[in-house]
């Protein structure tokens, strides 16, 4: 974050003084990473896709992970010793330093996921169509010049050249792990914060006790499960399959439902399994089999309304749909 914010102010002060542009210098600023916080509108531009796929790491992936373990170091029992480590009494000789970086730590970093992560996310390159057509009309033009008619042999090549290109196109983007899934910045900060209700829920309340995990996560599950269908669900009637929030495609919040259910019905698993009415065999079993019943409704329902709405775009254009 630092690096960043000293390159957009080198950035800004050459546009501004030494190219004398500030229009320019007043746009990069705008969308700089200091302006996206002091205006709140949370449209970072130009942001690397390499430092995009590191931040997403740190802060969505390996979120629970890291914060699991700084958590456990300043988490104690009933009798104020280290859960970790139950000879090591709490907030006594080198634990209170390493209690004091742990708190620091999780005081920067849960802010820094929550709040400024989301706006770190990979461009959209839309701008490279126009590019494209440009240099395909002026390819044309150069043809129509050249000869008054094109036959369908040279019709036929220039498809195949095309087809070839969006191939190749197609096969960089994925060896580069290009991101195409677009998430909204609140979104991103819900699940976060639902994250940290759950370590709370289980490291502080229930001292990582079966019952109280286990109902910190259903709770969790029933939020994110609600929040996810109430919000695709809208988008998905008030603009159909080409812009939906809080996660497009469309196709993406289906899976996303899909998991917060399944992470609901494996705590209720969990639970029988902790009493002893099933065994761990017959948990997986019933943990599988629900997992394919789910997928079928939530399929077929993705099905439903991808064949509703398919049948009305057949005079649109995507291309111009799509930027627009």
């Amino acid at each position: 974050f630092i690096y960043r914010f000293i390159f957009e102010l080198k950035n800004y002060a050459r546009l501004r003084y030494k190219e004398n542009n500030p229009k320019e210098a007043r746009e990069v600023y705008f969308h700089s990473f200091v302006g996206t916080i002091i205006y709140g509108h949370g449209k970072l531009k130009h942001v690397n896709k390499w430092n995009a796929k590191i931040i997403s790491l740190l802060a969505d992936s390996f979120f629970l992970g890291i914060c699991q373990k700084v958590v456990l170091i300043i988490s104690c029992d009933e009798n104020q010793f280290l859960r970790i480590d139950p000879d090591r009494k709490c907030w006594q000789n080198d634990h209170k330093f390493y209690s004091c970086l742990a708190l620091i730590l999780l005081g920067y970093y849960i802010p820094i996921c929550v709040m400024i992560a989301p706006m770190f996310q990979e461009d959209f390159e839309f701008d490279q169509q126009p590019e494209k057509e440009e240099k395909k009309k002026k390819k044309r033009c150069c043809l129509l010049c050249c000869c008054c008619c094109k036959n369908k042999e040279n019709d036929e090549e220039e498809e195949e050249e095309e087809a070839e290109e969006t191939e190749s196109s197609l096969f960089k983007q994925f060896v580069s792990f290009s991101n195409t899934i677009a998430y909204v910045a609140p979104y991103m900060s819900a699940f976060t914060v639902m994250e940290c209700f759950m370590l709370i829920g289980s490291e502080f309340v229930a001292k990582g006790g079966e019952y109280g995990t286990i109902v910190s996560q259903s709770i969790a599950m029933i939020g994110l499960l609600y929040f996810t269908i109430s919000w695709s669900w809208r988008d998905l009637n008030l603009y159909g399959l080409t812009q939906n929030e809080p996660v497009f495609p469309f196709g993406i919040s289906i899976i996303k439902v899909l998991a917060f259910a399944c992470g609901f019905i494996g705590c209720i698993l969990e639970i029988l399994r902790f009493n002893k009415i099933i065994d761990i065999v017959l948990e997986l079993f019933l943990l599988f089999v629900s997992i394919i019943i789910i997928a079928i409704i939530f399929g077929i329902i993705f099905l439903k309304y991808h064949a509703f709405f398919n049948s009305l775009d057949d005079d649109v254009n995507t291309d111009i749909f799509v930027k627009f």
